[in-house]
């Protein structure tokens, strides 16, 4: 190349040639022939330029690394991102493991990432996170959306009691993830009772409810607690909150009976905070059990477990609902303040009963028996814990609890078809 040639001569640099050479070879350019004309192009495939030593190099350092990626383990550490009480979102951090001992900070992984760690994630917590960040995710997709905001929702429900959730100013310090309910309270003004609504120690509009209705779920950020909550925009709720939105209403002393009457149905969906005059005569509260028995064909039984925490109450899940019960004795309001971790401690005894090890379970508390034999047996264990258990059945077929021996001959409860009657 005359070019080059001239100022290798005048410039003194003998090797800018050769170098110059291999840098068109890489850049694809055709070599030119001393006179200008381009040579013959050569039949074979053009030649791929050989990599240099530190391209070797670094391509071996990175093969290496990949390596340890896949196999040092690691677990999942979530950073959520918030502005005061208002959820904005969640960083997924993959921790890796460290040859001195303890974790990385963690690095931000997205659905691909973590997918590809998920052989070595260390800790079962950090399984349920990767399912739902990473379902109906096409894997060939090259660039994956951010998660939505209700798939993040889905995913801070499986955060709840997960020991790695941190607040970005905070991040040496676990913020708590936990269930709660929207509260309702009545504030006294001119005229009668105003509904607001409470939820992490604080009081919402109803627009600001409202404003979580894409994800089902009103999710508080509450800096100062260390805690984020949870609480389930059900039906029920969502009805609530909308009419009080659309008519502001201000309840007088005339309307608070039917008032009452509303929110009882609705204690075990809202946390109820009432005034004396809205709440009733103060009553104790019962923490037993209530086993509702309900016969299913002739030789079925289904079985379910819930409390009715005062007289006049509804069936509720045992440690679910408000706090504060709603019921009614010879037609005056009483209210009582329930123990629900007692409640729930004493209902587990019922299902973890031998007797129960055939049932088939239906749900949280709910049980199905078949056969005469595995209903007899779960009978007389009841029989037993007469006085710790109430039980209740359908008022147009009641079940026969007696000690004495059945039709057959054999001791134990009947399964008796009675007339109808009030359950008890």
């Amino acid at each position: 190349m005359k070019t080059i040639a001239l100022f290798n001569r005048r410039g003194g640099v003998a090797d800018l040639e050769p170098r110059a050479h291999v840098r068109l070879e890489r850049l694809g350019a055709a070599e030119m022939a001393s006179d200008g004309i381009s040579p013959p192009a050569p039949e074979a495939s053009p030649s791929v330029a050989t990599p240099t030593a530190w391209e070797l190099a670094l391509c071996e350092i990175d093969a290496v690394l990949n390596t340890m990626a896949v196999e040092v383990p690691a677990r999942l550490a979530f950073r959520v991102r918030h502005t005061g009480r208002r959820f904005d979102g969640i960083d997924v951090l993959l921790q890796r493991q460290l040859l001195a001992g303890g974790f990385s900070p963690g690095q931000l992984a997205d659905a691909e990432e973590l997918l590809a760690a998920a052989d070595v994630l260390t800790e079962d917590v950090d399984f349920a996170a990767v399912v739902v960040l990473t379902d109906g995710i096409p894997q060939a997709q090259r660039f994956r959306p951010s998660p939505s905001r209700a798939r993040l929702a889905r995913l801070l429900a499986t955060l709840v009691g997960h020991p790695r959730v941190f607040l970005p100013d905070r991040p040496a310090e676990p913020v708590t993830v936990e269930h709660g309910r929207l509260g309702l309270e009545f504030v006294g003004t001119t005229g009668g009772l105003v509904p607001r609504f409470i939820l992490g120690g604080a009081r919402w509009t109803a627009d600001e409810v409202l404003a979580h209705l894409e994800t089902s779920v009103v999710i508080t950020v509450d800096a100062e607690v260390h805690a984020i909550m949870l609480a389930p925009l059900g039906a029920a709720v969502l009805a609530l909150v909308q009419a009080l939105q659309r008519h502001r209403p201000v309840f007088p002393e005339e309307s608070h009976r039917e008032l009452r009457r509303r929110l009882g149905e609705l204690q075990d969906s809202v946390e109820l905070h009432l005034p004396d005059e809205l709440a009733g005569k103060a009553h104790a509260a019962d923490s037993r059990p209530v086993v509702r028995l309900t016969p299913d064909g002739e030789a079925g039984l289904l079985v379910e477990i819930g409390v009715r925490p005062i007289p006049g109450a509804v069936f509720v899940p045992p440690g679910e609902g408000s706090r504060l019960a709603l019921g009614a004795v010879d037609g005056l309001h009483i209210s009582a303040r329930r123990d629900l971790a007692r409640e729930r401690a004493s209902a587990e005894r019922i299902p973890a009963l031998p007797t129960f090890a055939g049932a088939t379970k239906e749900g949280r508390w709910r049980y199905h028996l078949t056969g005469e034999e595995q209903i007899l047996a779960v009978m007389e264990a009841l029989t037993v814990l007469v006085a710790e258990v109430v039980v209740e059945w359908p008022k147009d077929a009641s079940m026969a609890l007696a000690p004495q021996g059945n039709a057959q001959g054999a001791r134990g409860p009947r399964l008796a078809e009675t007339r109808p009657r009030s359950s008890s």
